[in-house]
């Protein structure tokens, strides 16, 4: 049995590089910039949509960004490259 079997040693760990954080950035800045318009277009069509049309729109803006946040997540645990 080794002795550092147990031991994470620093190149062995998971990454986010600054390419990583950028473009998870500019994809949350955009997606955030996307939503303002789709909710107004939403509100004012909502008349004519069904109450489970209606919350299917409203939950695909939050959807996309646990996605992302999960992607990001995923990415720093278990690194973005593979050896």
């Amino acid at each position: 049995m080794r002795m550092d079997e147990g031991v994470v040693r620093m190149d062995d760990r998971a990454r986010l590089t600054p390419v990583d954080v950028v473009y998870f950035g500019v994809a949350v800045f955009i997606l955030g910039h996307f939503a303002g318009p789709i909710y107004t277009v939403l509100g004012d069509s909502a008349g004519s949509l069904g109450p489970g049309e209606a919350f299917l729109f409203q939950m695909i803006f939050p959807a996309l960004l646990l996605t992302i946040i999960s992607v990001v997540y995923l990415t720093a645990a278990t690194g973005g490259s593979v050896k």
